[in-house]
């Protein structure tokens, strides 16, 4: 839109003359913007929308890195500047599916490391979920077969059950003198509601397709066919606990008679498990730190290390509040199965809450 403005010069007073030179000339402004050359306005514009797609590929970029750096490397003590290397994988508290992602992925990056000459696996658990404590094994088995670097056990508290399960494969364990260990057996409980549901005027209605389909069910009394059925499996999962030990530990455990013996679900302390050949040596971490440079081979300073597991960037985007305590379908449902759990019963009630999927 063009603005024009239009100036006279001043007014002729009356019965006055006009200035020489006649009427006073108009004066126009037109306040016109200059216009730009098509060519300056297209790179402009062309500037704008490459320069969108390039942040958008970096935010893209960024995010993929992000996404796959789940833990970073903290120096713990020994010499910073050497290049020879001790990893130490901290597994603590019960054993489940989460719990296990994050040694599983240090496993991973540790086997990857060449300048990591050994392991040292901090265990401070009572054990857990039958399931994952076998996917944690497994991981440990692969660890020593794709690195071909030795696993020291550090029972730093309490290595009970699971724990103590997956700390077979060690080329050496260690535990403190108080520490808790053994506990070798699997455990299931459940509950029975029927007497409460009967006084509430509660009345549930299951529809199967076999005698055997909701074993275990907390809505009907066990029968003696249920209570074989569970026996067959958790006879299967102990008699898997025991190979376990006995592949890895046989002789010094003194055999499979002598160890059945032992096998009943007890606890020890570090002296006695050592006494059973549950463990190799009483000590604290430093002694876990010399065994691990004894067995890597590493004659100088060594830099102990361990895994900082930080949240990707994608999840500080979706981060969202945790509401699986809240009840849902999915938690009655889970709340109905039956669980295996390879831990002492007394950290059942403890650990009810945190067993989580």
């Amino acid at each position: 839109m063009v603005d024009v403005y239009t100036m006279q010069g001043p007014p002729i007073p009356p019965g006055g003359r006009p200035p020489e030179g006649g009427a006073p000339a108009s004066i126009v402004i037109n306040n016109i913007p200059p216009k730009q050359p098509w060519l300056g306005r297209t790179f402009v514009r062309l500037l704008l929308f490459f320069s969108i797609l390039a942040n958008i590929a970096l935010f893209a970029m960024i995010g993929t890195y992000y996404q796959g750096i789940t833990h970073r490397e903290q120096f713990v003590s020994g010499d910073m500047t050497s290049n020879d290397k001790i990893a130490i994988i901290e597994v603590t508290g019960m054993i489940n599916e989460k719990a296990v992602e994050s040694p599983i992925k240090e496993l991973e990056f540790a086997a990857k490391d060449k300048d990591v000459k050994s392991i040292i696996l901090r265990v401070n658990s009572p054990g857990g979920e039958v399931f994952s404590t076998e996917r944690l094994y497994r991981a440990i088995l692969k660890y020593k077969e794709d690195a071909k670097k030795p696993v020291i056990v550090m029972m730093d508290g309490i290595a009970a059950s699971g724990a103590f399960w997956i700390s077979m494969p060690a080329d050496k364990i260690l535990a403190t003198k108080n520490s808790i260990t053994g506990s070798i057996g699997v455990i299931m409980q459940t509950f029975v509601l029927t007497g409460l549901m009967k006084e509430w005027g509660v009345e549930p209605m299951t529809f199967k397709t076999g005698a055997l389909k909701d074993t275990g069910s907390m809505f009907r009394e066990m029968t003696e066919e249920d209570k074989a059925e569970i026996k067959k499996l958790m006879d299967g999962w102990y008699n898997e606990f025991l190979h376990v030990i006995l592949t890895h530990r046989g002789e010094k455990v003194g055999g499979e008679e002598k160890l059945r013996q032992v096998a009943d679900g007890r606890v020890v302390l570090g002296e006695e498990a050592k006494t059973l050949g549950f463990i190799d040596e009483l000590g604290f971490m430093d002694n876990a730190i010399e065994s691990a440079k004894e067995l890597g081979k590493i004659t100088g300073k060594a830099r102990v290390v361990k895994y900082q597991r930080q949240s990707t960037f994608f999840e500080l985007l979706n981060a969202k509040r945790d509401v699986s305590a809240l009840i849902s379908r999915e938690s009655l449902v889970d709340l109905q199965m039956p669980r295996f759990l390879a831990m002492p019963s007394s950290f059942l009630a403890a650990s009810s809450g945190s067993d989580s999927k």
